[in-house]
């Protein structure tokens, strides 16, 4: 029997907030396998964000999610000595649960996240 974790999908991430952030400018990094992308960068400590990030996932039950919280003190994305901290989610119980509404805590800070996932729609090829 085929389960839902077996079956292709979207995943969707939406940073809504980081509290108590203490990085100048901060921004949050999402990584699903070698997929990256990234929230714009913020002036505060305790950013509104309200980004939504997707990802399309061919195997979620054996993709994990990445969220990274950086400084904008450099270019080099994913440079360890700019990151506040980082926080590791199994794609496998968002695919379970289906929608995830969380606060992280990473490093001293905290981050507001939202997770959804959904099948993908297959439909046959027209031609």
């Amino acid at each position: 029997m085929v389960s839902e974790s077996d079956g292709a999908g979207v995943l969707m991430v939406t940073i809504h907030r980081g509290f108590n952030l203490n990085v100048r400018r901060p921004y949050v990094g999402v990584l699903v396998g070698s997929d990256k992308k990234y929230t714009t960068a913020k002036q505060s400590k305790n950013p509104v964000w309200e980004e939504s990030l997707r990802f399309g996932l061919e195997k979620p039950a054996e993709a994990e999610l990445l969220l990274v919280v950086y400084s904008d003190l450099t270019m080099d994305k994913f440079l360890d000595k700019h990151i506040l901290g980082r926080v590791r989610i199994s794609v496998a119980d968002v695919v379970r649960e289906k929608h995830m509404n969380s606060i992280y805590h990473i490093g001293n800070g905290r981050i507001h996240a939202e997770l959804q996932f959904r099948l993908s729609a297959r439909l046959p090829m027209e031609f």
